[in-house]
């Protein structure tokens, strides 16, 4: 059996080239238009008690299963097709705010919330689901709660953008300017001073070490012990205007901006994702950390994933040769990589050095095509002049 190591062509080395063998971008995916996904915008995503993904769209929600899409819209349940926002609650029932009404899904039965109903306006932003399985709703004029059917408004005078439960198990309330602890359905200001934050606020995360982070059309802000860290531009931010902060399982921060991408803040560092480095997707207009800590990025170019655990590693100066030409990879049992050039042979990097193999010291070919290894250790080459090469190691042996 062979072993497929990671193999990767000379256009991704090309794309990614950096000057250590340590740096590191991610590998994306990009779902599209043009490759299935049903819409270009894809304005929040969310996943389900059974793993699938949901797509919120402006033509309804999608269902991702990782190979094919599942839309619903106006015409078989959903209030409105244009949408902001999905939930769950504790039963498995959906919830979804569209800009007309709020519909709440159950296995193919939809019940449909307007100004009729008892909403504060029919334009749903999104929702929240509380331990007790009552439903907080953010509209664009104000909140309101949903409680075993019936429809109870909070003060109107607050208008929230969002709500997210802290990990003491208190409710915060973020409006454009202000936080507040929300209370038996009672609003009162956050216990710490944030008279110095600059709004309007857009988004409210909080990071594993129970950091409170705030996306702001000023920058990026940290709270933590009542201390206060603004970061913008200036400290390397992608923009000042964030729309969007999470934390995932690392506790690494993901920011977005709507015109300029998306990155993550790490070890103190800011990392950026740009057309330059990749990156599809570069007006953001949500994040989100699926189970297995895959990043989405969801945006006007539909969506894009990053596996955080697969980065892409790269190689710089494999050889002296500057017109070297990289037709594949692989990565033995040992942890050595070995590259297969078009020209100047084979190359093995044990971490430390590299050892190239040419026909001066042994080898039958130097023009490469490709390169498989077995479970045997043995080497496979694909050669332009020679057919099919082995190498033990040691010897390289041509095929009859």
């Amino acid at each position: 059996m062979f072993k497929r190591g990671r193999i990767y062509y000379l256009l991704i080395l090309l794309l990614f080239f950096s000057n250590t063998v340590s740096g590191q971008l991610f590998n994306y995916t990009h779902y599209n238009v043009k490759n299935g996904f049903p819409q270009s915008n894809a304005d929040h995503i969310f996943q389900d008690n059974r793993g699938f993904l949901w797509f919120a769209t402006q033509n309804g929600i999608a269902r991702f299963d990782g190979h094919s899409y599942l839309v619903i819209d106006k015409s078989n349940g959903l209030s409105g097709n244009i949408v902001n926002h999905i939930n769950q609650d504790k039963q498995g029932v959906f919830w979804i705010s569209t800009t007309d009404g709020l519909t709440k899904y159950d296995q193919d039965r939809s019940e449909i919330f307007r100004t009729e109903n008892g909403l504060p306006s029919e334009i749903v932003q999104n929702t929240f689901i509380c331990k007790d399985n009552k439903i907080l709703i953010v509209t664009n004029t104000s909140a309101c709660i949903y409680d075993k059917g019936n429809i109870i408004e909070l003060d109107t005078t607050v208008r929230v953008k969002m709500f997210i439960e802290l990990m003491d198990g208190s409710i915060i309330a973020l409006t454009e300017d202000n936080l507040y602890s929300l209370n038996e359905l009672k609003y009162e200001k956050y216990n710490a001073d944030i008279s110095v934050l600059k709004p309007p606020f857009n988004y409210i995360s909080e990071g594993n070490d129970s950091s409170l982070w705030i996306a702001s059309k000023n920058g990026l802000y940290r709270l933590k012990n009542k201390t206060i860290i603004h970061y913008t531009e200036k400290d390397g931010l992608i923009s000042n205007d964030i729309n969007c902060v999470i934390s995932d399982y690392e506790n690494s921060i993901w920011y977005s901006s709507e015109r300029n991408g998306s990155g993550r803040f790490i070890k103190g560092q800011f990392q950026n994702f740009t057309a330059d480095a990749g990156m599809a997707n570069t007006s953001v207009l949500c994040l989100f950390e699926d189970n297995e800590h895959n990043i989405w990025i969801g945006g006007r170019n539909g969506v894009t994933m990053i596996n955080t655990k697969v980065p892409f590693i790269h190689y710089n100066m494999i050889s002296p040769y500057e017109d070297e030409i990289i037709l594949g990879m692989a990565e033995d049992a040992n942890g050595n990589i070995w590259f297969c050039t078009y020209g100047f042979g084979l190359f093995k990097y044990d971490g430390t050095k590299y050892t190239n193999y040419t026909i001066e010291n042994g080898s039958i070919d130097n023009h490469f095509y490709d390169i498989e290894i077995d479970d045997s250790g043995t080497i496979w080459l694909a050669t332009a002049n020679s057919g099919i090469v082995t190498f033990n190691g040691i010897t390289f042996t041509k095929l009859k």
